[in-house]
């Protein structure tokens, strides 16, 4: 038979306990539940309930995205791993562009508030690359092609035909 531990979650606001919840956990989950409240201690004493928090809002967010047909999208820029909830559009394996430093690759995915993120780099060299956030398509053609000349007209054409009806700029007006 299965045994199982209680703990009550709760946070203090303004002198009041919040909401509290109930966890229970398995006695078998009793080692990593352990391990969990010593990190949390460890992560300037954030207390277990911050810990679940954040985690349940990291569950709910990823299943979100999931239902928009979205991902998890982990990008090295220049050795640095960027990561950002999208789909894309035009994905990195799809186009090439020659430049003056080598063959560049350009990606560009939307993203879970409905921007634009572009990425792109250096396919035999790891010093060239980015990867900038934009409110809309006219912001990402202006500058990917009159700043740093990565895009051609084609390029953005096939971007907004990808862009389906669900697109919507959302404003926070």
């Amino acid at each position: 038979m299965t045994t199982a531990t209680t703990t009550v979650i709760g946070a203090r606001r303004a002198g009041q306990l919040a909401a509290r919840r109930n966890v229970y956990v398995r006695q078998e989950d009793l080692p990593l539940w352990e391990k969990a409240q010593r990190y949390a201690r460890l992560d300037d004493g954030a207390s277990l309930s911050t810990i679940i928090a954040r985690s349940l809002g990291q569950y709910v967010a990823e299943r979100e995205a999931v239902e928009l047909g979205m991902e998890r999208i982990v990008v090295d820029v220049k050795g640095v791993r960027k990561a950002f909830v999208g789909r894309w559009l035009v994905g990195p394996d799809e186009i090439n562009r020659q430049g003056d430093e080598g063959d560049i690759v350009v990606a560009v995915a939307t993203t879970k508030r409905g921007q634009l993120a572009a990425f792109w780099f250096g396919i035999s060299r790891p010093d060239i690359g980015g990867l900038e956030v934009f409110p809309d398509l006219e912001a990402m053609d202006h500058v990917l092609r009159n700043q740093y000349d990565l895009i051609d007209s084609d390029f953005v054409a096939l971007v907004r035909s990808r862009l389906d009806s669900s697109y919507v700029q959302e404003l926070d007006i």
